[in-house]
């Protein structure tokens, strides 16, 4: 039983860590977006 919940803990922690990531990754990618439109107008202009 102890097996099984620490199984449990685990896996959970790694979900909740890659949750994380995604939305980390997410962040970025939106960051990288809006200098890229700013760079583009800059050049436009």
């Amino acid at each position: 039983k102890k097996q099984l919940q620490d199984e449990m803990l685990r896996r959970v922690d790694a979900e909740n860590r890659l949750q994380t990531l995604k939305e980390e990754l997410e962040f970025q990618k939106n960051i990288y977006s809006e200098e890229l439109r700013e760079t583009k107008r800059r050049h436009e202009t």
